[in-house]
């Protein structure tokens, strides 16, 4: 039964991935409330990632 095997895994690997993007937002969120001020301090990858996933949500 490889197709049951593989169904299980794809809904394994989109629990995780939706629990870790949960915790993820809240992390960022939690971090943008406390260094508001700090906004240009922060690592440039770091701020890319974000206006990446901000441009990912609005689809």
């Amino acid at each position: 039964m490889g197709g049951t095997w593989a169904w299980g895994l794809c809904a394994i690997s989109m629990m995780f991935c939706v629990s870790w993007g949960g915790l993820m937002a809240r992390f960022i969120d939690r971090g943008r409330e406390r260094q508001s001020d700090m906004e240009e301090k922060r690592p440039m990858w770091l701020q890319s990632w974000d206006e990446e996933m901000r441009g990912r949500s609005l689809f």
